[in-house]
């Protein structure tokens, strides 16, 4: 075996396990989902894909005007778009890139201007990696903040919202609104799921990481090699 490969991987499954670990800890100790603290680091992200991010390639949307059924958050309060898009046609890219800077690669769908390819709205949906599998997300940019709505995947009960001025310019805040509720600020100090509307079906933020079977799959590295 080379000494050289033995040791990368090695240290690459240290360096998974050490971030799995840490994502784990955080998940266990605020009732079973990630800090909403993190939602800085999501927002942060939206505002890097919106700026940052060269994308190439897109294609004709399918999208109707309805931000909440195309990111699958039925219960959106589309007023809370400011701007207006009442005359904006747009097209639709894939990309993959870490959105909620847990060290994986998240699916995104972006709505992009037409003629402009300025990008208007990222949608993603949570996974194992961040402890908040079932929560679907939207994000945008506008008037100088960077705006998330986020509720459990096709759940009509309610929205969390979330915004941060652009430049992590201040501290996130986010406000859980129920449907025909008013809407309640949120302690960024508790868990996601202490702000985020609990799912009609039941369902919670779902924690199921498996770290031996997700490093293997994610750093082709087998962690119980044969000997010899």
């Amino acid at each position: 075996m080379n000494m050289s490969t033995g040791f990368t991987r090695t240290a690459l499954v240290s360096m998974g396990t050490l971030v799995l670990t840490l994502l784990l800890v955080s998940a266990c100790c605020n009732g079973g989902s990630i800090s909403l603290g993190r939602i800085s680091a999501f927002l942060s992200g939206v505002f890097e894909v919106t700026f940052e991010l060269e994308i190439d390639g897109s294609f004709t949307s399918n999208y109707d005007g309805d931000p909440g059924g195309w990111a699958q958050i039925p219960a959106l309060d589309d007023t809370r778009i400011e701007t207006d898009l009442s005359a904006t046609t747009f097209s639709e890219s894939l990309v993959n890139y870490d959105v909620d800077l847990d060290v994986i690669d998240e699916p995104l769908k972006i709505l992009l201007v037409q003629d402009t390819s300025e990008v208007f709205f990222i949608q993603w949906s949570g996974d194992a990696y961040t402890a908040d599998k079932g929560v679907c997300y939207l994000g945008w940019h506008e008037f100088g903040a960077v705006k998330i709505a986020a509720s459990h995947c096709d759940d009509e009960v309610g929205v969390m919202y979330c915004r941060m001025n652009q430049g992590s310019d201040g501290p996130a805040t986010c406000i859980g609104c129920y449907a025909d509720e008013p809407c309640v600020p949120c302690d960024m100090k508790e868990s996601l799921g202490k702000c985020l509307p609990s799912s009609s079906s039941g369902s919670s933020v779902d924690l199921d990481v498996d770290i031996d079977i997700d490093i293997d799959i994610d750093m082709d590295v087998d962690l119980d090699p044969e000997l010899g």
